[in-house]
């Protein structure tokens, strides 16, 4: 009569435990993108609440009435009370609603910047020059969002670096990689159109939308221009997976 041992070491997972531990990952994976999601929506709305509370800080009492700001701090309340919850959806929804709550105000905060720059130059000098670049609000490179001078002609780029807004560009602004992709959301058309080039570099770009632009080849023409710098971006040449 013959026998068998066979010796399994203790510290091993058994067959059932490998599937049991894969489906357990795979009903986890689902919560996982929720809870992912959930995180992306309360950094957008407090980087969004710092940036407003920031403009009130610093404007409010001189261009809003008291009717108006109080609308505004009621929607930043609202945000807030949401921020201590879990349901994502809605916060992106009221992020969206007290962006959309501020615009006025951030539009006459452009105005008194472009007066205040403005004062004291001549007509000719107003002509030749210099349209104002607003720099929405970015984690990274201008948390608090800014308005400088930008002088017709140069790029987007240029602009922004010449303000310490340090848009990355990879390439080193010949347009050959995508990482100072922005998109324009006014004064699109007042720029110079892209060439063939920039589109197919653009087509790569992540977040692409109908008024992107890469910020090295955008040259700023005679009107302001208000630039959003995106969360991600890419570099196809040196980004590539290895």
């Amino acid at each position: 009569m013959e026998s068998s041992i066979q010796v399994k070491p203790s510290y091993g997972l058994t067959d059932g435990e490998i599937t049991r531990m894969l489906k357990d990952s795979f009903e986890h994976a689902g919560y996982d993108k929720v809870a992912r999601q959930l995180r992306e929506h309360q950094v957008d709305a407090e980087r969004l609440l710092e940036a407003v509370q920031g403009a009130l800080d610093a404007d409010g009492e001189r261009l809003l009435d008291a009717e108006e700001r109080l609308a505004i701090e009621q929607q930043m309340q609202d945000l807030r009370d949401l921020m201590n919850g879990t349901d994502g959806a809605a916060i992106e929804q009221q992020t969206k609603r007290l962006s959309q709550v501020t615009d006025a105000f951030a539009a006459r905060r452009l105005d008194s910047t472009v007066k205040a720059a403005l004062a004291g130059r001549n007509l000719n000098e107003i002509e030749v020059t210099d349209a104002a670049g607003d720099f929405l609000p970015h984690e990274k490179f201008c948390p608090d969002g800014m308005v400088v001078e930008a002088e017709t002609g140069k790029s987007i780029l240029e602009v922004a670096h010449d303000n310490h807004i340090e848009i990355e560009s990879a390439c080193g602004g010949v347009c050959a990689c995508t990482t100072c992709h922005c998109v324009i959301r006014e004064g699109f058309n007042s720029l110079n159109e892209a060439d063939e080039l920039e589109e197919d570099y653009l087509d790569r770009a992540w977040g692409l939308e109908p008024t992107s632009r890469l910020t090295c080849q955008a040259k700023v023409g005679t009107e302001d221009v208000t630039v959003e710098i995106p969360k991600y971006s890419l570099n196809h040449a040196a980004e590539a997976p290895h």
